[in-house]
């Protein structure tokens, strides 16, 4: 522990002292160790927000998408066919259109 001047009032402070007692200048700020960053466990943690309707329309567009896949291909009859494409197109759209909202949402 050493003695300066301070730079206010020319008394002398300790370099350990947060602050002139005479003047109340600061003097420990210039003599203060680096702040270091804390650990990666002790950084704060970004949470994504996602509506819960935007999670359901993803949901059921996923499970449309998935149900007219499978039909397509066990279909026996150009109607069958015809639906499964129907929501298959559907389902993909959807999902895809849902994906940009909750984008757009969390920015």
């Amino acid at each position: 522990m050493a003695l300066i001047p301070c730079p206010e009032c020319s008394n002398q402070v300790s370099t350990q002292a947060w602050s002139c007692p005479k003047c109340g200048a600061p003097i420990a700020a210039r003599n203060a160790p680096p702040v270091v960053a804390p650990p990666d466990d002790k950084r704060p943690v970004t949470v994504e927000q996602t509506s819960k309707s935007i999670k359901l329309g993803i949901l059921l567009c996923s499970v449309a998408f998935w149900i007219g896949l499978i039909t397509a291909f066990s279909a026996d009859t150009p109607q069958q066919s015809q639906g499964a494409t129907f929501l298959l197109v559907i389902g993909a759209i959807g999902y895809i259109a849902l994906k940009i909202a909750r984008w757009w949402v969390n920015g």
